[in-house]
Parts: C-alpha cells; structure tokens; sequence
C-alpha cells in the first residue's frame, strides 16, 4: 500500500525474500504480489531497488512458468514502472495471452485495489494526452506492452482512428498534399498513420449505429481523409457517404455559396465526459432527442407568434412580441428576448404542437422543418447541449470542429469577424459559416452568432453535476445557464458556462430548439 510504514516493510520483506528462490511457483507468486504492493517503502528503505525487482518481473513473464504466474508479474511491471518504460511484453506472451492481461487491465477501473484504480486513472490520462498530442510512439508502447487494446475506445465508445481524426481536424490539407509528395506525411500525422500501417486495427469495425471505421469519417465530414485511408488500404469494406454541408442549388444574397440544410438532428443516448481537464464528470443522456441545425431564425419565431394568436386562447401569447430583434433579418438568429419570453413561446409551441387542428399542424410543419404533431420542444439542458458541443463524444478538445483556434472564424461568428469596415459588430443569417457534421447531417453556428439560453439554472461556482440526465439546481437566484460564443465575444471552449438572468434581453442572447417525442 502507498503509506505502508518503513518498519512493517522492513518486517514483510525478511519474511518474503526467501520467496523469490524458492522452487515452488505458488511461493513466487506470494514473492511477487507482495514485494509488489510494499515496493516504494522497500526502496526507500534500501531493501530492494525499484529497477532490480522490474528486471525480475521481465525475466519472470519472459520465462516457462505458467501464465498466472507470468501474467501476475506482468500486471505488477505494470503497477510499479512509469510509463516512459518500454515494455513488449508482446515478445513474450502469445497473442491470446497478451489479450488475456488486457482485459484484466480493462476491469481495473472497478476493482477493490486502490493501486489498481490509480493506475486505471493514469492510463487513461496517459491514453487520451498521446491522442491529443499525435503521440503515436507513446500509444505503440501502450498496445505493444499489453496496457491497452489497439480497439480501445472512450467513455462515449469512439475509437482512436476517429478521436486523432477530430485532433488532425485542421491539419487534413496539410496530411494530403504531404502523402502525395513527400514522407513529412508521416511527420504531420503520426497517429494515424500508426493506425493504417497497424493491421490488427480493424477498419471494418462498427460503431453502435451500424458504421466502419472509414464510414464514420465520410459521415463526419472528413471525405478526403477516409479516402486517403482507403486507398492506403485497399481491402477495408466501406461505403461511401457524401456528408452534404448545404443546399448548393439554393444560392441567395446572404448564402451565395447556398442555403444552409435546415432540420433536427438525432442524438441517440449515450454517456460523454462533460467539462475540462480534472473538472470532468461522467454525464448520461438516457434518451434520444433531435436539435435543430441553427438558431432559431427570425422569421420562425414570428411565425410560431403569430399562430398562436390566431390560434390559441391564452391572452398572454397576445402580449409577446413578435419581431423582438435587434439586428433585423428574416434569416438572423432571434434576440433581444428573456429567458421568460423563450418559455412563453415554447408553451404555446407545444400547445400547438398537440392541438388536433390540421392548419395549425400545416402551418407548424411550414415553419419547423421535422415537425410532427404531438412533439415536445425545449431549449435542451446544458447536457444535452454538451453532448452536441462534443458531437456524440468525439469532440474532447477545446471546440465542436477541433481543438485549435486558428479556423475558429471559419465555423462561427464572433468578436474579430461579425463586422467589417462596412458593416457594424452584429449577427450574421443562421448557417453563414461552416457546419460540423454529426451522422453525416450538418450543424451550424454551435460557437457563434448567439450565445444559447438553456432549460438549467446557474449556479455560481457549481461544479458540471453528472448523472443521468442532469437538470441543474432545482432553485436558485433567477439566473440560467448561457452557453456559446456570441458575435461580440472572443472563442469559448465547449465547456465555457455564463448566465443571463431571467428578465434580462440581451443583443447576444438567442435559443435553440431541441425536439423530443
């Protein structure tokens, strides 16, 4: 144990030393357990070197003994060694064996052992820095030494291929141009290359929904990528998916590159770390919901007013204001409304969403690409949001499209583009930049134009709560989590929180609706 006194070690280690000569593999075995859990105090006492004892356990797995011995004295290389220590213990364990202490490695973060959680703790630190950091050699040592399985995937099951893609993200060009001219491809993108040039890495694996390894890139956007790869490795079975940015056909003044693809998209439940570096918790979605792909436009919310005056009764929907916005525009994201305002309207929408009358129904389905009758509308709750933000669970850096800044302003509208010599500070059309891609359907303006107000209360200093299905502080001082980068502040990380109090309108302040059954 960590705080083992100096005298108990002394005492153990007269006691078990003799163990490590004797004949008998079960006395080994009791040598090797024990000597591993008093190992620190015992090198501080200068009973045992740290070194020797790791050169023992290397010669033990490499020998004839039987597996459990060997593969006990892998796991304790493995409790007692740093990570900068190279060890192929794939030398000497078979294929199956070798899988054998993988898995036993995996059931590490559940076990009893204190030892045994720390270090699940740091393997996965260790795991997810070498992604982050195009650390190919760190993750061949992890593979190759049996800590890890070359299919290991995140809390959110997605696979190393597709976390060092989203990593990559704005280096994709460079990764081309380099594999077709020169070796500085493998210079630029070492994970991945690591990954292709692996063939125990199985591209034909599938993710929950149904899709390889190569299909999972096309769908996320990265067509150029997947094909690379495929190329590169020509027995990989996938098909090939075209994720659609926007509506090219559709060409107007404000998109002349065209008209941004508006509808819900579908996340299903699943579990994602929610937050940053040591604030991190485990967040549980258990049920699917759809988000809309933009702000809520100007025109969709005058248009859901102006139907529930026609349609319904209450007299408050008659007090809302229909064109509340600062910045006018048919297509710009709605503004200058309440976090009051904003669940007025969503109760009228719902109502509406279930009245039996068929022109409301038309007129709601005019409005709201994806409406059916009987669907229940929200602002979504800040996990909901995060889990959009990390797209499923593959977006663990710092923003939805990559961990970089340097094309921030390519996918949002913020404090250094949203004007021009021209044109005041202010917001842009819905979908005027660049979207991400999540199950090949597009997602605009996830980090910009507007900040979004969400369902949660926001509590000052309040930690990211975790849980299955997180709905924020109960009560709390009249203030509601913000979330986004607004057009006239500077880039906020996914996990970026502020607050805006009930009654507040604010130029920077707009929703978007989340749809559920």
């Amino acid at each position: 144990p960590e705080g083992v006194m100096p005298a108990v070690a002394k005492s153990i280690h007269g006691r078990v030393a003799e163990l490590a000569r004797s004949p008998k593999e079960s006395d080994i075995l009791t040598y090797v357990r024990t000597m591993g859990s008093i190992l620190k105090a015992a090198d501080a006492e200068g009973l045992t070197k740290t070194q020797d004892f790791l050169q023992y356990l290397e010669r033990l797995s490499a020998g004839r003994g039987n597996f459990q011995l060997r593969k006990e004295a892998v796991l304790e290389a493995f409790l007692n060694a740093d990570f900068k220590r190279r060890m192929d213990f794939n030398r000497h364990l078979s294929p199956e064996e070798l899988k054998a202490v993988t898995r036993e490695v995996g059931n590490w973060p559940r076990s009893m052992d204190s030892r045994k959680r720390e270090f699940a703790v740091k393997l996965d630190k260790k795991w997810a820095e070498a992604l982050e950091k195009d650390d190919a050699e760190t993750l061949d040592a992890l593979v190759d030494s049996g800590r890890i399985d070359i299919g290991r995937k995140n809390t959110s099951q997605v696979s190393m291929l597709q976390l060092a893609a989203y990593y990559r993200q704005n280096k994709t060009i460079d990764w081309l141009a380099s594999k077709l001219r020169s070796s500085a491809y493998y210079k630029r993108n070492k994970v991945i290359d690591w990954l292709v040039s692996r063939p125990d890495f199985d591209f034909n694996a599938k993710n929950a929904r149904g899709f390889t390894e190569i299909e999972q890139l096309y769908l996320s956007g990265k067509t150029d990528l997947a094909d690379a790869i495929a190329k590169a490795r020509p027995e990989i079975s996938a098909r090939r998916f075209q994720a659609k940015e926007r509506n090219t056909h559709e060409k107007t003044a404000e998109y002349p590159q065209g008209t941004p693809i508006i509808g819900f998209v579908r996340f299903e439940p699943g579990s994602f770390m929610m937050g940053d570096g040591d604030a991190k918790v485990l967040t549980t979605i258990s049920k699917p919901f759809g988000i809309m792909s933009v702000d809520m436009p100007q025109k969709t919310y005058r248009g859901a007013v102006e139907l529930m005056k026609r349609h319904l009764r209450d007299p408050r929907y008659g007090a809302l204001d229909p064109d509340p916005a600062h910045f006018k525009g048919e297509n710009h994201p709605v503004e200058t409304v309440s976090h009051k305002d904003i669940g007025l309207w969503l109760k009228g929408l719902n109502e509406l969403s279930k009245s039996d009358d068929a022109q409301a129904q038309r007129a709601l389905s005019d409005l709201i690409p994806g409406h059916e009758r009987g669907k229940t509308y929200s602002r979504g709750t800040e996990a909901q949001w995060e889990l959009v933000f990390r797209l499923g669970g593959v977006a663990e850096g710092a923003y939805a499209q990559g961990d970089s800044e340097a094309d921030f302003g390519d996918y949002a509208v913020y404090e250094k583009n949203s004007g021009t010599k021209t044109r005041l500070q202010g917001t842009w059309p819905v979908g005027s930049k660049k979207p991400v891609f999540y199950g090949g359907q597009p997602i605009y303006d996830l980090h910009g134009n507007v900040s979004k107000m969400l369902e949660d209360r926001y509590e000052y200093g309040g930690e990211f709560p975790g849980g299955t299905d997180p709905a924020g502080p109960a009560s709390g001082l009249g203030r509601y989590v913000l979330r986004g980068s607004p057009f006239n502040y500077p880039p906020m990380r996914s996990s970026h929180r502020r607050s805006i109090s009930r009654d507040e309108r604010s130029r920077s302040g707009g929703f978007r609706l989340v749809m559920t059954d």
